[in-house]
Formats: C-alpha cells, structure tokens, sequence
C-alpha cells in the first residue's frame, strides 16, 4: 500500500471510530497523511441507491414524455371541438376522447406523484 499524497509504502494501521463502527484507515509514516477505506457493504449500498435513482429518474422522464403526449392528443382533439366546419358527429367523438385522454392524464400524474 502506498500514501496517495507522497508516495512512501510506510503506512501503518490506525484506528478511527464512525458512529456505528470502525472505519478501515491507513496512516503514512511519513508525511502523517491518513487514508480511510469505507467497508464493502457500504459500497455496494451506495451503488444500489444509486442505481435505484436513476430508475426512478428514467420513469419519470418517461412519463413527462406520456403526459406531454396525452396533453398534446388533447389539444388536437380541444382543436377539433372548437372547428365548426366540423360535424356533430366528429366533435362528439372529440369529446369522449377529450374525457378518456383527461382520466387517463390524471391517473398517470397521479401514480407520478405516489413514487
């Protein structure tokens, strides 16, 4: 083992004390510089938190995109009801799709909002 601040191999074992337990240190004999080594347990605790943030960030680009898509469909549909070239029919089924889109909008943000 090497000192990463001076490069001397002459490192010896200290004892440093976290709240929990001890932490795994080196100390140079040399320029008096300590390293610390964190346990492996907490290493691979970090990586999964870690990994478990970044899902959570990709669902929730994803859907932004979905609700960015749904509320873009709505206006289409919110175009198609205010055209009064259109007929009875087709601004009828605008609005159900209006409502079905709407519902859809609310549940998607709403299980959004739960994680």
């Amino acid at each position: 083992m090497k000192c990463t601040v001076c490069g001397s191999k002459k490192m010896f074992k200290v004892s440093v004390f976290d709240a929990d337990s001890p932490i795994r240190s080196y100390a140079c004999a040399d320029c008096g510089h300590v390293d610390f080594y964190v346990a492996q347990e907490i290493i691979e605790d970090y990586k999964k938190s870690e990994q478990a943030s970044k899902e959570i960030d990709k669902k929730a680009a994803a859907d932004k995109k979905k609700i960015d898509a749904i509320i873009a469909e709505i206006q289409k549909y919110e175009n198609i009801v205010s055209d009064e070239n259109q007929t009875v029919k087709a601004v009828n089924a605008a609005r159900e799709k209006i409502i079905e889109l709407r519902e859809e909008l609310v549940k998607l943000e709403e299980d959004s909002e739960e994680e």
